[in-house]
């Protein structure tokens, strides 16, 4: 996530509408599931890294989430697809929708965007208890 596009979600007041929280949240989001292997994507070009050192060079970290931990890898790279299709692709700098297993593998396109439009609502909701975590160059091991 931007951290440097986002008012911090956390110190929103409860008066502001969920809705809206929520709304700022899938705008600053660009790319789910890089952290695992942030050290090395950063020796590639791509638009991704192009825009992590577009918020690094504004003096501000990418916020990383993780959530859904403790799953299968099936059911994590199902997840991962769901809420790329919620986002839509053309959102983030993800390269490929992603692929679904098991019992989501024959889901329509709806349902689909249903389960991960609420695995990202409940991605906020880790954001608002946990509070961000800005990842900078400092913190990643050479």
């Amino acid at each position: 996530m931007d951290s440097y596009y986002k008012t911090n979600l956390k110190s929103y007041s409860f008066a502001v509408l969920e809705s809206s929280r929520f709304q700022n949240l899938l705008c600053d989001s660009f790319a789910l599931r890089w952290l695992n292997s942030l050290t090395c994507d950063l020796q590639k070009k791509s638009k991704k890294v192009a825009h992590i050192h577009d918020v690094w060079n504004s003096g501000f970290g990418v916020v990383s989430l993780s959530v859904f931990q403790n799953v299968n890898s099936a059911e994590a790279f199902t997840r991962e697809a769901a809420m790329i299709d919620a986002l839509g692709l053309e959102h983030l700098t993800n390269c490929v929708r992603g692929k679904c297993y098991g019992v989501a593998k024959d889901w329509d396109k709806t349902r689909l965007r249903c389960y991960g439009a609420f695995l990202l609502l409940s991605a906020m909701q880790i954001l608002l208890i946990e509070g961000e975590r800005q990842i900078r160059p400092n913190h990643l091991s050479k």
